[in-house]
């Protein structure tokens, strides 16, 4: 009987988390789209270490 138990609470929550997953899935604006050229570079200099401006910086270029 606990075996029974356990299979209905796993089937339950398999359900639950495949249809979280579909969900997410439905509703991702940007399922499929690709990364412009000019963000892959920019991803890829990132990575290879460039410096990260700091929030100072940021605020006295935008504000």
């Amino acid at each position: 009987m606990a075996t029974a138990t356990f299979l209905q609470k796993l089937n339950t929550e398999l359900k639950r988390i495949v249809a979280h997953a579909v969900l997410d899935t439905l509703t991702d604006p940007d399922l499929g789209a690709e990364l412009t050229l000019h963000a892959k570079r920019r991803l890829r200099a990132a990575a290879r270490g460039r410096s990260v401006a700091t929030l100072a910086e940021i605020k006295k270029k935008h504000y």
